[in-house]
């Protein structure tokens, strides 16, 4: 509804293209870090309490790349296809998505646990992945200058931010948390929403265009849950306890990537139609997850 939203905005002449640069620059500098420090506000005790189900997501992420790296390389996909596959691999929509779903399957007790997980994908994301993408852009491997950039992304500024607070046991004034909490809500419809504006004027395009969307949503919403779950096996984690990690390896494409795809010149097409193809099969594959893991 909320694409939809945006779509019609578009399409009736209220909003124009310049609305995309804006509202994706606001979610990525004020509305995702908002959101990341709002999660990690939630985190109660030591994060040593949380240390398999962090040890599995931190072994989990790198597979998820390696998997990517792998496929980009095979099928030579083009550079901005291959660095939308690379991010879109691992980052599904474990925040929006996933933290919600979570705490109405577990109740409010998983909810530090589901801000550190959603907080593990994004610190892989924005190290591992920023580096690729760097280096996709640059087409050169500029350390000293990566991290330089790398300590300006306001992603993971908010993951570091977060965590020394949390460590510290700092906590926010009221009126600070709020502003933080009333921020970190508005991110999810402007986003959607920007999707939306992109797909109006956009060409729906022909069936066979929506073919890899299709294929990469059976990635997220099945193979990456079973990759989850085979790690778990495999390494004799704790099978009950690592259940939240499975439903959130179940989640659709996530919205960010398509906040950064005008930064690093990712295939705005295919994240589009990701995002939209994925989220619509997720309201039948997410049930079917949470009805085999509980």
């Amino acid at each position: 509804m909320l694409i939809a939203l945006g779509y019609g905005l578009f399409r009736f002449k209220i909003a124009d293209e310049n609305w995309e640069l804006v509202l994706s620059k606001y979610a990525l500098y004020i509305g995702f870090p908002a959101l990341i420090l709002n999660a990690l506000s939630k985190i109660e005790g030591s994060l040593s309490d949380y240390s398999e189900s962090l040890l599995l997501n931190a072994a989990f992420i790198p597979v998820l790349f390696l998997l990517a790296f792998v496929v980009g390389k095979l099928f030579a996909f083009n550079k901005s296809l291959n660095s939308a596959l690379f991010i879109c691999a691992v980052f599904s929509n474990i925040g929006f998505m996933g933290i919600p779903i979570l705490q109405y399957v577990y109740g409010d007790a998983v909810l530090p646990m589901g801000s550190l997980i959603a907080s593990t994908y994004i610190f892989g994301v924005f190290t591992i992945g920023i580096l690729y993408l760097e280096y996709q852009k640059t087409g050169r491997f500029r350390l000293f200058e990566i991290i330089i950039n790398l300590l300006k992304n306001p992603l993971l500024l908010a993951v570091l931010i977060g965590l020394v607070l949390n460590q510290l046991k700092v906590s926010l004034a009221s009126p600070v948390s709020e502003v933080i909490r009333m921020l970190a809500l508005s991110v999810t419809p402007i986003i959607m929403m920007v999707v939306g504006l992109f797909m109006a004027r956009s060409s729906f395009g022909k069936f066979k265009d929506w073919l890899a969307p299709l294929v990469f949503s059976g990635y997220t919403l099945v193979l990456m849950p079973v990759i989850c779950m085979f790690l778990i096996n495999v390494f004799d984690f704790g099978i009950g306890p690592n259940y939240p990690s499975v439903i959130e390896a179940a989640m659709p494409c996530a919205m960010t990537p398509f906040a950064l795809a005008i930064n690093y010149e990712m295939d705005k097409n295919f994240i589009a139609r990701s995002i939209v193809l994925s989220t619509a099969l997720s309201l039948i594959s997410i049930p079917i997850w949470i009805n085999i893991l509980t």
